[in-house]
């Protein structure tokens, strides 16, 4: 079956009752089972957090941190720097099909930061301080060996990869 680079299941309900026998998503094939079991797989991420990747914008008061725990939680990867973009494409629709009510949640492109800590402050009022965030489904993050992504994204002249010494040479 082709599975289109975002799928979020064909399911109307997050916990409905599986078919008999079973089918799976149309657009991926992914089972009611298998969607399931990936709902119950959760952590629990401040609002600010999930914000950051939903609108590319750095709200949280983690900073760059909160984008890497995120998408590195989301992708079941180890990103590195230049992987974030990728990753924020893929983690993006994800978390709005977990958490609709934030689409078109986005604080004015002009604020001062005391507007925006009041805005975000009023967002937490409305949806919440916490949401909870299960990984990406299957098939919806490509790992990819972040020297080889970066060389295709850069050129491999452009690339200088230091070797670390090997524990047993640490020792010498």
């Amino acid at each position: 079956m082709t599975q289109p680079a975002r799928c979020h299941h064909s399911f109307s309900d997050p916990y409905p009752q599986p078919p008999t026998p079973p089918h799976p998503c149309r657009y991926c094939g992914t089972t009611y089972q298998e969607a399931k079991a990936a709902m119950t797989d959760s952590r629990t991420y401040a609002l600010a957090d999930v914000l950051t990747l939903t609108t590319g914008r750095l709200l949280s008061p983690r900073h760059i941190e909160a984008v890497y725990d995120l998408a590195n939680w989301m992708t079941r990867d180890n990103l590195m720097t230049h992987q974030l973009p990728r990753a924020m494409d893929a983690c993006r629709p994800a978390l709005l099909t977990q958490h609709p009510q934030l689409e078109g949640i986005e604080p004015p492109a002009d604020i001062d930061i005391p507007d925006l800590m009041a805005w975000l402050a009023n967002a937490e009022r409305v949806h919440g301080t916490e949401l909870p965030v299960v990984p990406l489904p299957a098939g919806v993050w490509e790992y990819r060996n972040p020297i080889e992504e970066l060389c295709d994204m850069v050129g491999p002249e452009r690339v200088i990869v230091a070797p670390l010494p090997v524990a047993d040479e640490e020792q010498r």
